[in-house]
Order: C-alpha cells, then sequence, then structure tokens
C-alpha cells in the first residue's frame, strides 16, 4: 500500500476526532463562547489537513510554489500553537494572579520572530527550503523553531503547576495536574515520528491524547459546578470531603474543619420580591463567603438552595465566632434592592478521627440549626 495513503487516512482519522472533541466541546454551551483553547483546536486542525496535502506534492516540482506557501502557512500556525497553549493555561484560576502575566506580550515576541523567519526562509531557507524538484529540505533553524514551540507548552505546564500549588479543593489539584502533564504525550509521540517509518504521524496523535484528558478533566469541572453561583456543589463537597478525610492525620499539626451555613430568612426573600433578587442574594453571597473564608483556607460549596458546605485544613484553631461576625459584618454592608438585609447562620463541626464522614456532616448542620435557634 502507498505509504502517502496511509499518512493521509491516519490525518484524517485525528482529523475527524479533533471535530469531534470540538463539537463536544460546544454541545451543551448556550452561549457559544470562543476561547483560546478553540483557536488551538481550530490552528491544529488546519496544521493537520496541510500535513496531509504535503505528503502528496512533496517532491512533485509542479507543485514547488503551492508546496511553499503551505510550510510558510503550516509552519506559522505550528508557531502560534505553543504560544496559544501558554495562553490558555493563564487563563487558569489562580494564574489570573501570576506576575509572569505581565510579561504574555515580551513573551510572544519569538513567535513573531520566528513567523518573520518563515516567511523570509522562502529566500535566505534558514528554516526550510522546497528544492527545484519539489522536495522539502529542513533549514539550519528548523529545530531551535521545534523547541521553542515545546518550550512554550513547558511554560504552560509550570503556570498549571504554580495553579496546583495554590489550588485548595481536590478536584481543580488533579485538573491541574492534567494540565501540567500536557506536553508529555506530545514529546513523547514526536520523538516516536522520527523514529517510525512514513506514514505515521504519531505527533498529532500525541496531541490528540493530551487534549482528549484535559477535555475530560474539564468536563468532569463542569458537572461538579454550581453556574449560578459559579461554586464547586454538592457531588465536588462529598468527594472533597471524602479524599481529605482519608489523607488526613489527626495527630498532625493540620486540623480540619467543615462548616454548614444558610441565608437567613431566604424563603421570605424568594415569597416576596421573586427568584431574581434571590438569585442575586446567593451569587452576593457566594462571593461573600469566598472572600471571607479564603483567609481561613477554606473551599466554598453551594450543595443546594441557600445551603453552603465550606471546608478548611489549616494549621490555625479557628473561631466559629470570629469567623460569624466576620461574614456577617460583609454580608450587612452589601446594598440589596428593597432594603434587603442579609445575614447567615453557621455551623462548625472540626474532625478528629472518630466520626464518620455522614456524621461529621450532621453534627456540623445540627450545630448549624443550634446557631439559627439561638439567633432568632
Amino acid at each position: 500500500m502507498d505509504y502517502r495513503i496511509v499518512y493521509a487516512g491516519a490525518q484524517a482519522v485525528c482529523g475527524a476526532l479533533f471535530l469531534t472533541l470540538l463539537y463536544l466541546r460546544h454541545a451543551n454551551d448556550r452561549v457559544q463562547r470562543i476561547n483560546k483553547l478553540d483557536v488551538l483546536y481550530c490552528l491544529f486542525l488546519i496544521t493537520i489537513v496541510l500535513d496531509a496535502i504535503w505528503i502528496f506534492i512533496d517532491g512533485r516540482p509542479e507543485y514547488r510554489i503551492g508546496h511553499i506557501v503551505l510550510e510558510v502557512v503550516y509552519l506559522s500556525a505550528m508557531a502560534v500553537v505553543g504560544y496559544l497553549w501558554f495562553l490558555y493555561s493563564l487563563d487558569f484560576l489562580p494564574a489570573k494572579t501570576m506576575a509572569l502575566r505581565k510579561y504574555r506580550f515580551i513573551l510572544a515576541i519569538p513567535v513573531i520572530a520566528e513567523i518573520i523567519i518563515v516567511i523570509s526562509s522562502v529566500n535566505t531557507g534558514l528554516i526550510f527550503t522546497v528544492d527545484e524538484g519539489g522536495h522539502y529540505i529542513r533549514g539550519s533553524l528548523s529545530i531551535p523553531a521545534v523547541l521553542l514551540h515545546y518550550a512554550y507548552m513547558l511554560l504552560g505546564s509550570y503556570v498549571a503547576l504554580h495553579c496546583r500549588k495554590e489550588a485548595l479543593l481536590t478536584m481543580d489539584k488533579r485538573r491541574f495536574t492534567t494540565a501540567a502533564l500536557f506536553p508529555v504525550p506530545v514529546l513523547v509521540l514526536s520523538g516516536a515520528q522520527m523514529i517510525f517509518p512514513p506514514g505515521l504521524p504519531t505527533m498529532q496523535g500525541g496531541v490528540l491524547v493530551a487534549l482528549l484528558l484535559l477535555y475530560g478533566t474539564t468536563q468532569n469541572v463542569m458537572i461538579t459546578r454550581d453556574h449560578l453561583t459559579d461554586l464547586p456543589n454538592r457531588f465536588a463537597f462529598e468527594q472533597d470531603l471524602l479524599s481529605r478525610i482519608s489523607h488526613f492525620q489527626p495527630r498532625g499539626p493540620q486540623h480540619l474543619y467543615i462548616f454548614a451555613g444558610d441565608l437567613d430568612k431566604f424563603k421570605s426573600i424568594n415569597d416576596t420580591y421573586g427568584h431574581p433578587v434571590g438569585d442575586m442574594a446567593l451569587q452576593l453571597a457566594s462571593k461573600t463567603l469566598r472572600d471571607v473564608f479564603s483567609s481561613y483556607d477554606a473551599v466554598v460549596f453551594r450543595t443546594g438552595g441557600d445551603e453552603f458546605m465550606m471546608t478548611s485544613e489549616t494549621e490555625r484553631i479557628l473561631d466559629i465566632e470570629e469567623i460569624r461576625r466576620n461574614v456577617n459584618e460583609r454580608l450587612s454592608a452589601i446594598e440589596m434592592p428593597n432594603q434587603i438585609h442579609l445575614s447567615m447562620s453557621l455551623g462548625m463541626e472540626e474532625y478528629d478521627g472518630t466520626l464518620d464522614f455522614r456524621e461529621l456532616i450532621d453534627s456540623a448542620d445540627k450545630k448549624l440549626y443550634e446557631a439559627k435557634r439561638l439567633s432568632a
């Protein structure tokens, strides 16, 4: 069998899988938002198509001009792909606060320089040449150009590892670990392409594996997120708490606390002023809880209705009265329509190694309702 048919067929399979992945990413997205990852998908699809065409025109002198144009577009797109992955990595929270963001435009200079060199290679041959026989020949700067693409991917891994270090939620740690591993299948299978015979474009397969891993992790995040408040939901809370309990050492320096909270008189807000006002109250309360509990190394979850749970692993001994005061001072400062006053009741339980998962949650709930009864 002609190896060119095999090569183009392999690219077609990769392209079809990429298109499927892109469709699945947006199948349930009513807003149809386009982000940097979507652009990266599209650019890589372009490189797959161009690579499939290349295998048929390489060594055909009658297509030499088209071959040159193809290489300029292909190599320019590849230059942008690595940098775009780095930019997408910076979109991860808490990477938005990284000092590295200040230099993202400066870090684009090598990409711009590479594209200029790619275009000038038509005359200089520094990155590629297409000879009179129509054959593609690597230039003296072709390997440094490829290494630059991988350098951006590794920089993206650094950003993801920084996010993992800063993340408090167990699921976020797993997500950032997966993102940090993105370059591994790409690097491994790119190396394999240099070893295997023609007809096996394994580099594209490496990118596909990496994006599939990232897609699976992203979908997991979506189903564990409350879309009104953008907080993790009850399923995420239970998974996170189970993970913390299984790894917790009761005699160690860390304390494990869980908190249960709900908004006071929330039902009357909904009944009197309508659900849009109730939704606003939930969103503002969620932001307040995130702001306050971040200082206690805690993760905030919306577990249903106006109910929230928080988990905290810290070396500090936490005072529930101080936390209640901080939360309610912040809530009382919020300006709501119709002069609505927001407040919240909170209960706290510390894990000592004797309670099981369900008993720990029930104990925090009991302390919440005790606090609510005393404040009534």
